[in-house]
């Protein structure tokens, strides 16, 4: 029988406590931010220089393609077996070099998405809020820190 008795005791407690803890959370305000992720990645410089970064790289690949063009046209001449063996060839590799720069623009992409999401989150814990939302699934309410993060990353 005692250890019955402990037992509810226990549980009462337990629910006791819980209960607090649960009133308490409830009843703090809990501070909403929401950011339009859009136009930070659009004033974002470190964006902005991958852009020219990759428009850059864009021209040197087009560069090459014309250069391969004129070089397998002096190989081959008028023999079109040849030609068309050396445009496969050259074919295989443009696809190679450009699946290798879409890896690569893929990769800084990350790193300033990364960049950016800590920024964000700085900015959320030192102005103390406890939830960012992207201003494009928020229908209504929040404080919008957009212009603030867009600072961060000029």
């Amino acid at each position: 029988m005692n250890k019955t008795y402990y037992r509810i005791i226990m549980i009462t407690a337990i629910a006791f406590v819980l209960g607090i803890g649960v009133k308490s959370l409830m009843s703090s305000p809990t501070k909403i931010a929401v950011v339009d992720v859009k136009q930070v990645v659009n004033q974002s410089k470190d964006v902005a220089e991958l852009r020219k970064l990759n428009q850059e790289r864009s021209k040197e690949l087009q560069e090459w393609v014309k250069n391969k063009s004129a070089e397998i046209e002096k190989k081959a001449g008028n023999d079109k077996k040849k030609g068309a063996e050396l445009a496969a060839k050259s074919n295989e590799e443009l696809v190679a070099k450009q699946q290798a720069m879409q890896e690569e623009y893929a990769a800084e992409l990350q790193k300033i998405d990364d960049k950016i999401s800590a920024q964000m989150a700085d900015l959320a814990k030192k102005e103390g809020f406890d939830i960012v939302f992207a201003k494009e699934v928020v229908l209504e309410g929040g404080l919008d820190i957009t212009d603030k993060v867009i600072e961060m990353v000029k």
